[in-house]
């Protein structure tokens, strides 16, 4: 996965967070004490042509929401560390993955595939 700062001058951030790519929610998670995650979401892909699956994770959100835009950035985890840590250096996880749970390298994914 990686890691992406927020852009906003605030220990507090309010990016709003889009799917990258057309997809299915499979997993939302709105309870931050569930998961290392905090509160976070799961998306299922098909890529265009050879309709095989692939899925993107974006973590440690403030609020979970349905649509392309899937929530705001945040600073949840499980872990009392991991919200210390965000608190000074609040950022989105995310995260890319084929059906076997093999993972891309998401900058690479983003150059390679939907920057255009």
């Amino acid at each position: 996965g990686k890691d992406f700062e927020s852009v906003e001058p605030t220990f507090v951030p309010h990016d709003d967070v889009f799917r990258v790519f057309e997809g299915t929610i499979v997993e939302a998670v709105t309870n931050e004490s569930l998961s290392d995650f905090g509160q976070h979401v799961v998306v299922e892909h098909r890529w265009p042509g050879s309709g095989e699956k692939f899925f993107t994770l974006y973590a440690h959100l403030a609020e979970v929401a349905d649509g392309p835009r899937i929530g705001t950035m945040g600073q949840s985890s499980r872990s009392a560390d991991a919200r210390n840590w965000m608190a000074i250096a609040p950022h989105l996880h995310f995260e890319v993955r084929d059906a076997g749970g093999n993972n891309y390298d998401p900058v690479e994914f983003l150059r390679r595939f939907l920057i255009r």
